[in-house]
């Protein structure tokens, strides 16, 4: 009997076999439909643009100035303003700052009736800091009309260029303050018309190195050797030297502070930050600063430094002991890249940290620095620590600590713009400018007092310089941060 079920399924089936019939050979497939290349019509082509321009990440900078910077994940705090001796003054007609000092009473009293005060008194004493200025200055080229600016016009780059400074300069103000923290001034004081000498600072603790061994400051003058310039215009090469000079005794410390093995001996620890707070505190004498209820310093720490500083499991580390920035006042946690307080110590990440690299042999030793430039161009060492026959690389990672009044800031012109014109407008550089200078406050006489004696306990004792510490951390290799 004829079933109308069995029918329909034997159609079914039928029409899904169709579906997965392969054609022989001499079966003809349909041609393929016209593509503009095949139509000679490339041309035609359309582009689709996404309206956001992107911008190249960089490293955050915890000393954030320029507000109006375009990193957006930096927030409006910075690094305490007084930190700074900052002066916002016209020029006018001159061209430096002057600033007095005066020292305490120091010569013992006079006592019972046979010691008279007449003929016996105390001169006051005064020093003096000097603050100066130079210009600083950076311009960019653009198209201001014709095809290549059409072209340039869709991309919204000519809307980014004012940001671009604002970026430049903010990133640029930062490695300024790391080069005078580290060499006393800033660069733009060394050039013409100023044409001071940079020195290092008068401070440094170099971490496995007693308080009564650190370098001694003297007022020697370096040999600076430049090197080539680079393709964008820095000198990532220059070293700086001078035989019988505080460079010797900086490079000296270093490596017998670092060892002579194959890895370093100079790592920070607890101890050695035990050390470094009551140096500071003790004999140093920083100015403390005041954040919140509690007062004390800002310890720039690199952040390889702070990888392993802070890790519980880290043999040396600091783990517990110390207290964590959740736990820290509001005014205290407000400080970008506040990690925590030990002692009378505040961690601050410095991911622009600096370093300084010794080179050269005794007599004749060079301290290279390498900092953070502005656009990721990064001329820091960035290598392991090496000791190892055919290969060294004796290099240190450096970080600050810092006090009230620690840097001299003269802001005598803030950021502005010029233009540039030539070809009816069509060529056009747009620059920016400011003049200002930063350079450590260090108070001193009219002759500095740098007599040499054969101890090396004498030179440059009229300086005084209360307001920061130069820290050099021996780089610890990559595989003991996990």
């Amino acid at each position: 009997m004829f079933k109308f079920d069995s029918l329909l399924t034997s159609m079914i089936l039928k029409v899904i076999g169709l579906m997965w019939f392969c054609p022989g050979l001499d079966v003809v497939s349909p041609v393929h439909a016209a593509t503009l290349t095949g139509m000679g019509a490339v041309a035609l082509r359309k582009k689709a643009w996404d309206s956001q321009l992107r911008e190249d990440n960089t490293l955050d900078d915890c000393f954030n100035y320029l507000r109006q910077s375009v990193d957006v994940r930096m927030t409006k705090q910075e690094i305490p303003n007084t930190i700074f001796m900052q002066f916002q003054t016209p020029a006018q007609e001159n061209n430096s700052l002057t600033f007095s000092l005066s020292t305490p009473l120091k010569e013992a009293p006079r006592e019972g009736t046979d010691e008279d005060m007449l003929g016996n008194e105390e001169d006051l004493d005064l020093l003096h800091l000097t603050i100066r200025y130079n210009e600083i200055k950076k311009a960019v080229a653009h198209r201001g009309w014709g095809i290549d600016f059409n072209d340039l016009s869709g991309t919204g780059l000519y809307k980014t260029m004012t940001p671009k400074f604002h970026k430049f300069f903010q990133e640029l103000r930062g490695r300024r303050i790391r080069e005078c923290l580290m060499l006393t001034y800033a660069s733009e004081l060394t050039k013409a018309p100023v044409s001071l000498t940079q020195q290092f600072n008068s401070n440094i603790f170099v971490c496995n190195t007693a308080g009564g061994d650190m370098p001694v400051w003297d007022v020697t003058s370096l040999t600076v050797t430049d090197g080539s310039v680079d393709s964008l215009g820095y000198y990532p090469d220059r070293t700086y030297a001078g035989a019988t000079s505080y460079v010797e005794d900086i490079a000296d410390t270093m490596l017998t502070a670092s060892g002579t093995g194959a890895t370093s001996t100079a790592y920070m620890s607890v101890g050695d930050l035990t050390n470094l707070e009551l140096y500071v505190r003790k004999t140093l004498l920083l100015t403390p600063l005041k954040i919140g209820p509690n007062k004390g310093y800002i310890f720039l720490i690199p952040s390889e430094v702070a990888a392993y500083l802070t890790n519980p499991e880290e043999s040396g580390s600091m783990g517990s002991i110390w207290k964590e920035v959740s736990a820290l006042s509001s005014e205290e946690s407000s400080v970008p890249g506040m990690l925590g307080r030990y002692r009378s110590l505040w961690f601050v990440e410095d991911e622009r940290s600096p370093t300084l690299s010794v080179g050269g042999a005794s007599g004749s030793y060079t301290l290279q620095p390498g900092f953070q430039q502005p656009g990721n161009n990064d001329d820091r060492n960035t290598d392991v620590w090496a000791n190892t026959s055919g290969s060294t690389n004796y290099v240190f990672e450096v970080g600050f600590v810092l006090g009230a009044g620690a840097l001299a800031e003269w802001i005598v012109n803030p950021l502005a713009y010029a233009r540039e014109s030539t070809e009816y407008g069509k060529f056009l550089g747009k620059g920016s400018y400011t003049m200002g200078g930063l350079q450590l406050a260090r108070f001193d006489k009219d002759t500095p007092d740098d007599a040499a004696d054969s101890a090396g306990t004498g030179e440059g004792k009229t300086i005084i310089q209360r307001g920061s510490c130069m820290v050099l951390i021996s780089r610890k290799p990559v595989v003991t941060l996990r």
